[in-house]
């Protein structure tokens, strides 16, 4: 611990948001370890101001909640992925199953030509 705290007017900019980065992480350090530089500032943040940026963590840090789409598309077997892209971009849905509808298309007709010449080679 240090004998040196942060004077009044540079707490007072601290909390008004104002100053250079490493001016901020130089008190942030200092309060972390300073209960009396703590009690000082702590009046001096505005409220609205602590849960504007508390919003900002919690959306950057919290993913959104899955939508209804997105939901039905993880219930039928669509990965998390995907399914996600599928929600959030509309315009994407048609091609998409449309393509996934080919390739079972191809991959049933496949099977059964498969199938067909297996059987005509046997007989």
């Amino acid at each position: 611990m240090t004998d040196w705290h942060i004077d009044e007017k540079h707490l007072a900019l601290y909390a008004q948001g104002q100053g250079r980065l490493s001016f901020g992480a130089s008190v942030e350090a200092h309060l972390l370890s300073c209960a009396r530089c703590r009690a000082l500032v702590t009046p001096a943040v505005e409220l609205d101001r602590l849960e504007r940026l508390w919003a900002e963590v919690v959306e950057r840090i919290d993913p959104p909640r899955p939508g209804v789409v997105e939901r039905l598309l993880r219930l039928v077997g669509i990965r998390e992925d995907t399914a996600r892209l599928l929600a959030a971009t509309p315009s994407l849905r048609a091609p998409w199953l449309l393509a996934m509808a080919a390739a079972l298309a191809f991959a049933a007709f496949a099977s059964s030509s498969s199938k067909l010449w297996t059987t005509r080679a046997s007989a």
